[in-house]
Order: structure tokens, then C-alpha cells, then sequence
């Protein structure tokens, strides 16, 4: 082969990597237009639980922007990535994370996948580099190490600048100024006459069927990100049973209302490429 057809192949090769969608590079090509987080912990279905590795890695291998999951303390400090309370569900074991300790939960194994509950430090090793947390911390009694726990476990895996917290109040007053805070309309707006620096303190969080347009409209020129919820069990009480009309009815008119960041059940990630 002369230079020139070598140069020309480089060129050719090159182009070919450029033009590749990046979803495509990642293994899938969702063509999704908006930024998705994956509630819960990742993609669930009847072979994934909530907050588990398997659903955690799809989320990933899909090109999710974001995951939401939410985070509790052991008996003995530490802090694991679990919804419920308890592990009765998916675990059928009725105690509650509260009064259990790591040791003990470390060897439980979930009825859907044979998955075990995760610590948080293992998620943020899983997640860095790949996607963003949003954390859900639930309860609102631990003391300040347990934030600075959270926190430094975020600095460690380089995704604390990246974060999203959707929290209770002590976790929101710990992370002030710190991360970014979902906040409803009427508060951004008091924020906003309180000269607070809206566009990085916080993001707006609303359920998708209760953002309208002038919400949508203040948020951006403030600065500040619009993230829609798109749950489930949101459409179940108030669709009658429906959840997929009504959710894609929500999808359609904020995407058209220019929403960019969707907090979404992955049972709907087909809504958002117009399947």
C-alpha cells in the first residue's frame, strides 16, 4: 500500500470513530435526546433488583446520565444503597436495615437475582468515571459524620462536584452550597428573592404531570436545570391504571416544553424514542 492510500485509510478510520453516535460507542444506540436518570438505582425488571449491581451496570451499559439511589445506615455505621426500610422486599426478610449490621446484611441474597445489598463505597467505585448519583438519603436523624461519610466517599471516586441530592432536610442543610439540591417551584422562587445563587445551589424537581410551562420557563432563566419524575407508582395513583398513556402524554408535552433532565421508571425509557 503507497502513502496515499495509507493516509487516506487513516482518515477514513478516523472519520468513522467521529461520526459514531456516542451511544453507539457504549455498546447501544438509544438515540435518547434528553438526559435520563434511572430511579431507584438503575434498570429494574422481573431479573434486576433496586439498587443492585446488575440494574446499576445496565443503567451504565445504556448510556444513563444519572442513577438515583438511595442510601441508609447500618446498625454499625455503614452506609448501604437500599429503598425499603426493611429487606422484606425482593429479600423477604422483614428486619430493618436500622437494626441490622453490615455483617448480617452482607449475606442476604435477593429471591429476584441471587444480588446482595451493596455498600455505598462500592457503588461509587462502580460509578465513577461511567455516571452521575443522585442520592436519596433516607431519614433525618444521623449525626454530621455520616454526610461527611457520604461526602467523602463522593470526593474519593471523583463524583462529588457531579452529585445530585434528593433528600430529606438535615441531608439538604449538610450539602448546601456543596452539591446540588432538588428544590420545588414556590421554594426556588423564595430562594431566588433571597439572592441566593439559585443556578448552582439547586435544581428543580417536580413530578412530570405537575411542571408546567411558566415553571419551566423561571427555572431556565434562572439558570437553573428542570428535572421531571416520571415514577410509576406516581401514574398509578392518579391514572387509574393507565401509567403508560399518561406518562407518555407527560413526556411528550415537557420534552416539547424543552426539559432536558428526566428522573424516570426504566420501563419507560422507550417513550423517550418515540416507540
Amino acid at each position: 500500500m503507497n502513502k496515499n492510500n495509507s493516509f487516506l485509510t487513516l482518515v477514513l478510520i478516523l472519520l468513522s470513530i467521529l461520526l459514531v453516535p456516542s451511544n453507539e460507542v457504549n455498546g447501544q444506540n438509544n438515540q435518547i435526546p434528553v438526559q435520563l436518570i434511572a430511579h431507584r438505582g438503575g434498570i429494574i425488571d422481573e431479573t434486576r433488583s433496586e439498587n443492585s449491581r446488575a440494574a446499576i451496570e445496565e443503567a451504565i451499559l445504556r448510556g444513563y446520565w444519572m442513577i438515583e439511589i438511595d442510601l441508609r445506615k447500618t446498625s454499625d455505621g455503614y452506609v448501604i444503597v437500599h429503598h425499603d426500610p426493611t429487606f422484606k422486599k425482593d429479600y423477604y426478610d422483614s428486619r430493618a436495615v436500622a437494626d441490622m449490621k453490615w455483617s448480617e446484611i452482607r449475606e442476604l441474597r435477593s429471591a429476584k437475582d441471587g444480588s446482595r445489598p451493596l455498600l455505598f463505597e462500592e457503588v461509587a467505585q462502580m460509578a465513577s468515571g461511567k455516571i452521575n448519583l443522585m442520592l436519596d438519603v433516607k431519614g433525618n436523624d444521623f449525626e454530621d459524620s455520616f454526610y461527611k461519610e457520604i461526602e467523602n466517599i463522593l470526593k474519593e471516586h471523583d463524583l462529588f462536584s457531579d452529585t445530585f441530592v434528593l433528600s430529606g432536610s438535615e441531608a439538604q442543610d449538610y450539602f448546601l452550597g456543596k452539591l446540588s439540591l432538588s428544590i420545588d417551584f414556590e421554594d426556588l422562587v423564595e430562594a431566588a428573592k433571597n439572592d441566593e445563587d439559585v443556578s448552582v445551589r439547586y435544581h428543580l424537581f417536580e413530578l412530570g404531570n405537575n411542571l408546567e410551562q411558566n415553571m419551566i420557563n423561571t427555572a431556565h432563566k434562572l439558570g437553573v436545570r428542570v428535572v421531571a419524575a416520571i415514577n410509576v407508582f406516581r401514574y398509578q395513583q392518579m391514572s387509574g391504571g393507565d401509567i403508560w398513556n399518561a406518562a407518555r402524554q407527560d413526556i411528550d408535552r415537557l420534552m416539547n416544553l424543552g426539559v432536558e433532565y428526566f428522573q424516570v421508571d426504566s420501563i419507560y425509557e422507550p417513550l423517550f424514542k418515540g416507540e
